[in-house]
């Protein structure tokens, strides 16, 4: 990502924008109707963000906004969950979102795109479109959660049980 590591704006909040659920349109509507979707989340995206945010598309499904002023608008759009949903009307399609509020500095957003990165993967098999607003107390629990799920998942819920060392004798 040259555009981000050579950006030297300073930048109020970052947040980022990922659709879920793309594949189950794509399978049962075809190529032509994702492509739709994408362009039209593209145009809202643009739409409710440009003016105070500058936007980077990672690829079709994930978006990083880098808010540049008036942090409050934009935490307050981005905190709303239902936004993009009713525009499309379609099921199994979710849109989450995280934020940071904090200020940073252009060549560092790569670091905390994947911080939000981190906090949407916790979510994405959520059946409803959620937000996350992040610090670093929520990212450390998210984190721990993350690892405790894969240690967790190959065990086949029989966890390991490691023999206590008795200290009496």
């Amino acid at each position: 990502m040259a555009i981000i590591e050579s950006n030297n704006n300073q930048y109020l909040a970052v947040g980022i924008i990922k659709l879920c659920g793309l594949e189950a349109v794509e399978a049962v509507f075809g190529v032509d109707e994702r492509n739709k979707i994408v362009r039209k989340l593209c145009q809202r995206i643009a739409e409710k963000y440009a003016q105070c945010c500058d936007i980077v598309t990672f690829n079709a499904d994930l978006y990083l906004l880098l808010c540049r002023e008036n942090v409050q608008t934009f935490t307050r759009k981005i905190a709303m969950v239902n936004d993009f949903d009713s525009s499309f009307g379609y099921r199994n399609l979710r849109i989450h979102k995280s934020a940071i509020c904090e200020p940073l500095q252009g060549e560092n957003a790569w670091s905390y795109a994947e911080k939000l990165k981190l906090a949407i993967s916790s979510i994405r098999d959520h059946m409803f479109s959620e937000f996350i607003f992040c610090d670093d107390a929520k990212l450390n629990e998210i984190e721990e959660n993350i690892w405790i799920a894969r240690i967790y998942s190959p065990c086949n819920g029989n966890w390991r049980t490691i023999p206590r060392l008795s200290t009496d004798r």
